[in-house]
């Protein structure tokens, strides 16, 4: 009731699909999604064991340190709202450095509790970030063709969520599940690379 009233728009369909896969930046961002979000989920669907077992944080503290990542997540949303304004590239990149950064130091330091907490909470605040950092990156690349965009993101996004998730398990099941977290630091940095790298209008 609030919200200004927009204009219906003739919808087009799949038509205009094949041409947005054809757009450079486009192409970098979906590939960047696909990698970000199979470690997201490769790591943080494996996140209450590894905190349970190598942190030795028990149940009653856990619950109260995932609540404090869902806190840091709503910060980050609000932060990374304020970010894609100024610098969407680095933007992007960024949250995906701050994500592959507290998945490696969670891997690293999480047999402290006190590291474990802070790495869990930092990793809140870049996955936070993350949703509109690349719903903007993506729609930046095509922006008459906001539908063909936004469909291809959100399936490539549910696609490489239920991916990770297998990868993570995976690894668990052969390496320990500490390896999932390794994982998603790797797809995040790799994600971080790939953005910060890419050229033309940001």
């Amino acid at each position: 009731m609030l919200l200004p009233s927009i204009k219906p728009q003739q919808s087009s369909g799949l038509a205009q699909v094949p041409a947005v896969l054809r757009n450079r930046k486009t192409q970098v961002g979906l590939l960047a999604a696909v990698l970000i979000f199979i470690g997201q989920f490769a790591a943080y669907t494996y996140i209450t064991p590894f905190l349970n077992r190598v942190s030795h944080i028990d149940a009653a503290v856990l619950s109260a340190l995932l609540l404090g990542y869902g806190i840091a997540g709503f910060i980050g949303n609000l932060f990374g709202g304020w970010a894609v304004g100024r610098n969407l590239r680095l933007s992007v990149s960024g949250t995906a450095a701050l994500i592959s950064l507290s998945a490696f130091g969670l891997a690293i330091t999480g047999d402290s509790a006190l590291a474990a907490t802070i790495w869990t909470l930092a990793w809140g605040f870049g996955f936070g970030m993350l949703p509109i950092a690349m719903q903007t990156y993506m729609f930046s690349s095509a922006p008459d063709q906001l539908e063909s965009v936004a469909a291809l993101f959100v399936s490539t996004a549910q696609l490489a969520i239920g991916a990770g998730a297998l990868v993570g398990g995976l690894a668990v099941d052969h390496f320990g599940v500490a390896s999932a977290l390794v994982i998603g630091g790797v797809a995040a940095l790799l994600t971080a690379l790939l953005v910060g790298a890419s050229t033309g209008k940001q």
